[in-house]
């Protein structure tokens, strides 16, 4: 009764943020579009790179008309961005700085989708209680997440690598689908914007498999935004959120992307992913990884590159690999067992450092300086562990081995 009673209190608000105006309002928009074009300006002057050359360059012949749309289209697995290819191309030819330009722009679009995203959201929050915050406080929020959406260093590859184009996208259109759904609640026509949302959701699709996420995402925000619950959302918007996902099932199908991605057996591979050989499941594991590293990015900058390799995201076991080639020097033994030490837990980071310091000397040095190593690892583990004996007699069996 309580999810019952929030949800018709979230549906029956009769104030449309969408439509508020003023000079404040006015002046979030100019400020925040200010800062995109102020920010990333001089991307005008850079060329292509890297994927460019392969989807752009290389590729003149698939985007140098507009028509029919399915001869520009075919083969594409991200059709809404090799269509804005197009386009570019019918206004500047292959001049970087258009596509660059473009870029920007759809920048600032989803720059300001956001901006009311966030805006209207807190707006629903406010109305239940969630948070306490008037609508101005609202606004300054909304402003200030937007504003560092839009100059964050780690939009540096979506807005000025041109064909990451299809990061801008996948965030224009489902920002675009969450406004969408945000303003059915409190508007008179409620089924004209939730066509846009699954219009956005196939929009999103076609320019990144990747948005296969946003239906789900969708049906998170009617649940615990508007505050519906999960019944509540399906109750009320289930067959919109049924057609959404069958547009993202849809677009995934017939663009050949999940086919591409089961059908790989060549491997998957880019001019700077560095994993050409790798089947479905290695890529995968290296987005895991690829996680942790942008939640590094988005609080030290300083750790971005354009090319961070796959190196970066190796698995332990790759780690170990790495570690063994380093220690090409000694016996071939000693490194097996070094090696089947570190998937125990030896600490890579301080064997790499006195690998570091080794460098040069004889293998009888380097031999016992790692013995040296093993023994202050195994003697860390006996006093956390407490299992003196059995760590004792492993080493006694490393070296007699």
């Amino acid at each position: 009764m309580a999810i019952a009673s929030i949800a018709q209190s979230a549906d029956s608000v009769q104030t449309d943020p969408w439509l508020s105006r003023g000079r404040g309002l006015g002046a979030a928009i100019i400020i925040l579009l200010f800062a995109v074009f102020a920010c990333w300006w001089n991307a005008l002057d850079a060329d292509f790179v890297l994927d460019d050359h392969q989807r752009i360059v290389h590729d003149v012949d698939r985007i140098d008309s507009l028509w029919p749309p399915q001869d520009v289209l075919a083969g594409s697995q991200r059709p809404v961005v090799r269509y804005s290819l197009a386009l570019n191309h019918a206004l500047g030819g292959l001049e970087p700085a258009g596509y660059h330009a473009v870029n920007m722009i759809l920048h600032a679009a989803a720059t300001i989708l956001l901006f009311f995203v966030v805006r209207i959201g807190g707006h629903a929050l406010r109305t239940r209680g969630v948070i306490r915050l008037d609508p101005g406080g609202c606004t300054v929020v909304a402003f200030a997440v937007a504003l560092i959406w839009a100059v964050h260093p780690l939009q540096t590859a979506a807005v000025t690598y041109v064909i990451q184009r299809a990061e801008v996208l996948v965030a224009l259109f489902g920002l675009l689908s969450i406004l969408a759904l945000l303003n059915s609640v409190t508007s008179a026509h409620p089924g004209r914007w939730l066509i846009v949302m699954v219009i956005g959701c196939l929009a999103a699709i076609g320019s990144k498999p990747t948005a296969v996420y946003l239906p789900v995402l969708l049906v998170a925000i009617d649940a615990m935004v508007l505050g519906n619950g999960l019944g509540g959302a399906i109750r009320r918007r289930g067959w919109w959120y049924v057609a959404a996902l069958g547009v993202v099932v849809a677009g995934l199908e017939l663009t050949g992307a999940l086919r591409g991605l089961i059908d790989a057996d060549g491997g998957l591979s880019g001019a700077g992913a560095g994993v050409q050989g790798g089947g479905p499941l290695e890529y995968a594991l290296l987005q895991v990884g690829a996680v942790g590293l942008y939640l590094r990015e988005l609080v030290d900058p300083s750790a971005m590159s354009i090319d961070h390799g796959a190196a970066v995201l190796d698995t332990l076991v790759q780690k170990t690999e790495q570690i063994k080639q380093e220690l090409g020097r000694l016996p071939p033994v000693v490194i097996s067992k070094l090696s089947a030490l570190l998937k125990k837990g030896i600490n890579p980071t301080a064997l790499q450092q006195t690998m570091a310091e080794i460098d040069g000397v004889d293998q009888d040095e380097a031999y016992k300086r790692t013995q040296s190593l093993l023994n202050e690892e195994l003697e860390e583990s006996r006093q956390r562990q407490g299992e003196l004996a059995e760590e004792v007699a492993k080493l006694e069996r490393f070296l007699k081995k």
